[in-house]
């Protein structure tokens, strides 16, 4: 299966092979930025063009400075690399690098050294799987970040009966198991850092399951009739999340041992198109089996479907009147969805069947298919008496930038990891899906001006993620990068680096900042930004106002951000107060108005807000001037008023105060965190 971890690759296919050696370097530190002597650094090299088989393995431990040199490494263009660091307090891990994926040669050849692990404290679990009726069973797995999707640690290829993994204990994670005869099931570790230390679960879980009758009827507008009808079943993984390219078995059925004969009755599952009644055979486990339902048919060259969810535990009684409202299904694309199809009493096969899909085309900025992008496609359709649920996959170079999901009519939302690019987030209407194919435009990490303008004196740092770092002046000893010009940056250096850590980007020229608080790095590269190069100012005799435009068409991948705005016509002796006036979608056009809408029409995404902030007859939030955490914190000195707010995706916020009546003003000009001051004329 293909998880996030491909995201964040760009993967080349060169025939070229026998490149020179090199070396990888660096420092371990944990979350605080001290050292962490005898850490273990390992790169495993992989043959991607040989079934991802391991050319070798190469570890070395950091000295007391936390510096590491794994030197030497044979190079190949057909090459992978993964990294890893793990410091280790007897036989469990005390701190943890995060896990990332293997990295192509000519993306991990030309990182820029040193490259930095953050380890942050460590959890070590080991796992093995049992049945009641078998004992310990052989099994696969995939170890994966819940919140994001990211596939931690994995074996597909063989079969083992005991795992140990380390992961950094401040993160939740699902693992999937597929046993030796038995179904996929699921276990969520939540809440490991509540564990006392070192942290460490034995688990040995148990895979005993019961096969259970689920029946129903499904229809459209009231009726069946249809030239064809079936029930597909999909494995629900933790967060809600459904891989559309695993199906689970058809005709589970055939595996009922009932001592009947072996009739169509009693070992086959029932789907009559005819009445659009359905009897099928689904799987409850000891530890729960969550299985989205797609119930899908056809009629003529019109295509229904509808979802639903069902959970079933191993003592789940047989399940009646489960019933599906079938709706046209979206898109343009038809095409089979298959699964195995199991014959106790037969030879194995395929069963295919045929469904309509929506097609998405992921392109770059120039118009090229963009391949190696991970989509998770987020779909409430409770209003349409249908499940809500995540498609979540991939496009990548086999499916040239492409990805088909069936669909309902109805509004999505579309988080898009792209590389090492700036992730995005946006909304499909119901409209768009019915086109012959929904295009979705990626573009590269490049912060700037809303209209295309190009900072040349935007400077980017990381810093750590503590109270003391993520405020409006951070302490130097909080960074963790010297801060960079825009065009010096390396995201992709960072990505492997960093992990749960502070992003900030700011314009030299007037102090403009964005400092996103805990910016979660395992989804992809840093957020993106946009915003005005200056304020749109106007006045009358008794009051200033200066207006604003930010903006982020990525997901939320942060806790919340700090948005640092310099003014100049302002006097600052007098009350300041910030009215967030216009919300505005991913192509700027206005969605909320504070002249026009009133709070009660806050698009709902801005439900996490202080309502304060689009209070019209207070002109917003009030700025204190002494406390630098307050939501609304005037700088005097600097001339610089800082919000901190949960998130944003386009919003306008407008300054007011009384005009400043001098014809001159000290106004600051900070160069990292050191200021001068320069004086300018109003």
């Amino acid at each position: 299966m293909e998880t996030k971890n491909l995201a964040l690759l760009t993967v080349l296919i060169l025939l070229a092979a026998g490149v020179s050696g090199f070396d990888f370097y660096g420092y371990t530190y944990n979350t605080n930025k001290q050292p962490l002597a005898n850490t273990n650094v390992t790169v495993v090299i992989y043959d991607f063009s040989n079934q991802m088989s391991v050319v070798s393995t190469r570890s070395v431990l950091s000295n007391a400075s936390g510096f590491f040199n794994v030197t030497n490494l044979s190079g190949g263009l057909t090459y992978g690399y993964g990294a890893s660091a793990k410091h280790f307090n007897g036989s469990n891990a005390d701190y943890v690098g995060k896990s990332l994926p293997p990295f192509p040669y000519m993306e991990f050849s030309t990182l820029t050294p040193p490259i930095n692990f953050y380890l942050w404290q460590g959890a070590t679990i080991n796992f093995s799987v049992f049945k009641d009726s078998m004992g310990q069973l052989n099994f696969s797995y995939q170890v994966k970040d819940t919140k994001l999707g990211y596939s931690v640690d994995q074996l597909f290829t063989s079969r083992i009966n005991q795992k140990t993994v380390y992961v950094p204990a401040n993160r939740n994670y699902s693992i999937m198991f597929y046993p030796d005869m038995s179904f996929p099931f699921s276990y969520e570790l939540n809440n490991l850092s509540a564990y006392s230390n070192p942290i460490r679960l034995d688990l040995n879980l148990n895979a005993s399951e019961t096969l259970i009758w689920v029946s129903g009827y499904a229809k459209f507008n009231g009726s069946a009739g249809f030239d064809s009808f079936d029930v597909l079943g999909y494995i629900v993984e933790p967060g809600n999340m459904v891989y559309p390219g695993m199906a689970i078995p058809c005709n589970i059925s055939s595996w009922r041992m009932t001592g009947l004969p072996p009739t169509p009755a009693n070992l086959s599952d029932q789907f009559n198109p005819t009445t659009g009644f359905f009897n099928m055979t689904l799987i409850g486990s000891s530890l729960g089996a969550k299985t989205l339902l797609f119930a899908v048919a056809k009629v003529g060259s019109n295509y229904y479907g509808a979802f639903r969810n069902i959970t079933l535990s191993s003592t789940t009684n047989d399940v009646a009147d489960f019933n599906f409202t079938l709706l046209p299904l979206m898109g343009s694309v038809v095409e089979n969805v298959s699964c195995q199809l199991m014959n106790m009493f037969g030879p194995p096969g395929t069963k295919n069947v045929e469904v309509k899909k929506v097609l998405f085309v992921f392109q770059n900025a120039s118009g090229d298919r963009a391949s190696n992008v991970h989509t998770e496609v987020s779909m409430d359709y409770s209003s349409l008496g249908s499940a809500t649920f995540s498609w979540m996959t991939d496009a990548d170079q086999n499916s040239n930038g492409t990805i088909k999901l069936p669909m309902l009519s109805s509004n999505v939302s579309m988080d898009v990891f792209a590389g090492t690019g700036a992730p995005l987030s946006t909304t499909v209407t119901a409209s768009q899906l019915s086109a012959s194919q929904v295009n979705i435009t990626t573009r590269a990490f490049r912060p700037g001006g809303i209209e295309g303008e190009v900072f040349t004196d935007l400077y980017l740092d990381m810093l750590v993620n503590n109270a003391t770092c993520d405020v409006p002046y951070p302490p130097l000893g909080c960074s963790l990068i010297p801060p960079v010009n825009m065009s010096e940056f390396n995201p992709l250096s960072i990505v492997m680096g960093g992990g749960d850590l502070s992003f900030r980007m700011s314009k030299r020229s007037n102090n403009i900042t964005v400092h996103y608080k805990r910016v979660d790095l395992l989804a992809s590269g840093p957020p993106d930004a946009l915003f005005d190069s200056s304020a749109n100012s106007s006045s009358n005799a008794t009051a200033m106002e200066e207006a604003w435009r930010f903006g982020s068409t990525g997901p939320e991948i942060y806790d919340s951000i700090l948005m640092g705005m310099p003014y100049t016509g302002i006097d600052d002796v007098g009350n300041i107060t910030v009215l967030i006036g216009k919300l505005y979608d991913n192509d700027w056009n206005v969605v909320w108005n504070s002249d026009n809408n009133t709070i009660a029409e806050l698009p709902a995404a801005y439900s996490d807000f202080n309502t304060q902030w689009f209070n019209v007859s207070s002109s917003g939030m009030p700025c204190d001037k002494t406390n630098q955490s307050a939501l609304c914190y005037a700088d005097t000195t600097n001339d610089l008023v800082w919000l901190t707010i949960p998130h944003f995706s386009g919003l306008g916020p407008e300054l007011k105060g009384p005009p400043r009546s001098l014809s001159t003003s000290n106004i600051p000009l900070k160069l990292g965190w050191n200021l001068i001051s320069l004086p300018l004329a109003v």
